[in-house]
C-alpha cells in the first residue's frame, strides 16, 4: 500500500477507477460510517494490496458469492458494475459470453459427449 496516501485517499481512489465515477448516493449521506469503511477498508486497505489486480479480484469476489446463498441482489449488482472491468481484461471471452456463441467448432464444443 503507497505509503504516500490515508486508507481513505486511496480508497476514493480505487473505488472511483472501478466505477467509472465518483460514488455518491443517500445511503452514504444517510449513514457515513458506510462511505467511510468502504473507501478506507474494502476499497483502501483491501484493493490497495497489490496481490491481485483488480480483474482478478472482481472475478474472485463474483466466483466466492455466486457460491452462497441469499446474496443474489449483491452478486447481480457486483456483476453489472464489474462486467466493463471484466471485459476489459478479456475481451473475446467476454463478447463470445454475452453473445452466447463460441468461436470453437460445435463438433469440439461436444467432443465429450459419448
Amino acid at each position: 500500500m503507497p505509503t504516500n496516501k490515508s486508507s481513505i485517499e486511496l480508497g476514493n481512489g480505487n473505488q472511483t477507477r472501478l466505477a467509472g465515477r465518483p460514488v455518491t448516493g443517500a445511503i452514504y449521506a444517510f449513514v457515513p460510517a458506510i462511505d467511510q469503511f468502504l473507501k478506507g477498508h474494502l476499497f483502501g486497505d483491501i484493493f490497495g494490496r497489490d496481490n491481485l489486480d483488480f480483474q482478478s479480484r472482481e472475478i474472485a469476489t463474483i466466483a466466492a458469492l455466486a457460491n452462497m446463498k441469499g446474496v443474489n441482489s449483491l452478486l447481480l449488482k457486483l456483476f453489472r458494475i464489474s462486467l466493463p472491468l471484466i471485459a476489459s481484461f478479456w475481451p473475446t471471452l467476454a463478447s463470445r459470453t454475452l453473445s452466447g456463441s463460441s468461436s470453437a467448432p460445435r463438433s469440439a464444443r461436444h467432443s465429450n459427449r459419448r
